[in-house]
């Protein structure tokens, strides 16, 4: 790493793979083919979750970028309209563990890779 270079970190955590096939599967079929959008990669799926962290550990979020919990199914420039449906694209999920990423960016888009793991108990 550089002297001056600037860490990108951000905390969340991986999606189940199932999820995260039947997530990519689904924007796939909804973004045209001659699409500027980059869809992201079913291995770069994850939620992030900069409100629910900061609430659970009692701190106050980000007053610099609204963060919200939120999965990233693609990125691109413009407007992009897409069929409305009032069914969940995503159901509820269990996570397990929190996860400390690092983002670098790359000429293909921000690749994550994951720098520390903590795993959560069940609650009931």
């Amino acid at each position: 790493m550089l002297r001056n270079e600037r860490l990108r970190l951000f905390v969340g955590t991986a999606l189940p793979p199932l999820l995260a096939n039947d997530l990519h599967e689904r924007i796939s079929s909804l973004l045209p083919a001659s699409s500027d959008y980059r869809i992201t990669p079913t291995a770069q799926l994850h939620d992030t979750l900069h409100h629910a962290l900061a609430n659970a550990l009692g701190s106050p979020p980000s007053v610099y970028v609204p963060y919200w919990p939120h999965i990233t199914l693609a990125r691109g420039n413009g407007a992009l309209s897409l069929p409305q449906s009032n069914e969940d694209i995503v159901e509820q999920f269990h996570i397990d563990c929190l996860t400390l990423f690092r983002s670098h960016r790359d000429p293909g888009g921000s690749q994550h890779s994951v720098i520390e793991q903590w795993p959560l108990e069940r609650c009931v």
